[in-house]
């Protein structure tokens, strides 16, 4: 077991499976991207799920996959075994309340593919339960969740969020107020590929990635998803050097604010990949 997730995503998966032991349930790390840990969980060789956290000891937001390839959610708990949580979860323009069920110091249940992509795609979470409330940064979750979603999709069929929070590719140019680049993955500028021309390859050859950023400029990695979709995976200033877990031939490009690609696609292959994104 990996003692910094026990308290975590361990309880996530005994609380989704009815378990009582901790033994019955195994875990193993799928990924660690932008601070968070991705694990896959089993219980005697058979897949029960996988689920994502900080693992940062603070309250904070669990999330994961089911072995019926159902989204749920998590947040630390004091209330008694067995009983009901009301969650007041607010996020941007979208708020709910919702009942969960406390158990192994955790309060659990499901969640839409809406309240997903809400997650992946805000800045900041605020939660009021058992008469607190929590603000939760969400820095890194759009690619966390990806990671959950590549990680459970090797077993299970799993409802897309990508028409819920990603945008639409544009079909032409149009007039409209220029968002941050990291808030605006689909516009494609000059030196881009056709928004959904290229499409990663969905194969499990190990590959891992550090993107140095040797312009004298911001830049934003997207990742080319399987249906050829830009997936935010973080930022870099002039200097700074990101580092994520992929897969051997999962295409990646690099954007600066106006959506102009630097250094055209970027491409794994097995093993560790050192990229320098030069003007």
């Amino acid at each position: 077991m990996f003692s910094h997730l026990k308290c975590g995503l361990l309880a996530f998966c005994l609380a989704l499976f009815g378990q009582t032991a901790w033994a019955q349930v195994n875990e193993t790390v799928y990924a660690h991207v932008r601070g968070w840990t991705v694990v896959t969980a089993t219980e005697y060789g058979n897949f029960q799920g996988c689920g994502m956290s900080r693992g940062n000891g603070a309250f904070d937001i669990i999330l994961g996959i089911d072995n019926a390839g159902n989204w749920n959610i998590g947040f630390p708990s004091s209330t008694r075994e067995g009983g009901r949580v009301n969650v007041d979860m607010d996020i941007d323009r979208m708020s709910d309340v919702v009942t969960l069920q406390a158990k192994v110091g955790f309060a659990f249940g499901l969640t839409s593919p809406d309240w997903v992509g809400a997650i992946a795609s805000g800045r900041h979470m605020s939660v009021l339960m058992e008469g607190r409330r929590h603000d939760i940064s969400l820095n890194g979750t759009t690619a966390a969740i990806h990671k959950v979603e590549e990680c459970a999709g090797r077993y299970v069929r799993v409802a897309s969020i990508a028409r819920n929070n990603r945008a639409a590719a544009p079909k032409a140019p149009q007039q409209r107020a220029v968002a941050p680049v990291e808030r605006d993955v689909a516009r494609m500028g000059s030196g881009c590929p056709a928004y959904g021309s290229l499409r990663s390859p969905n194969v499990q050859d190990w590959g891992e990635v550090n993107f140095t950023n040797r312009t004298d400029r911001a830049l934003n990695i997207a990742w080319l998803d399987y249906q050829g979709d830009n997936v935010d995976m973080g930022g870099i200033l002039p200097g700074e050097t990101l580092s994520l877990n992929s897969n051997a031939g999962h295409m990646f490009i690099a954007k600066d604010f106006s959506g102009s690609c630097i250094g055209g696609v970027w491409t794994l292959g097995v093993g560790q990949n050192q990229f320098d994104i030069y003007q």
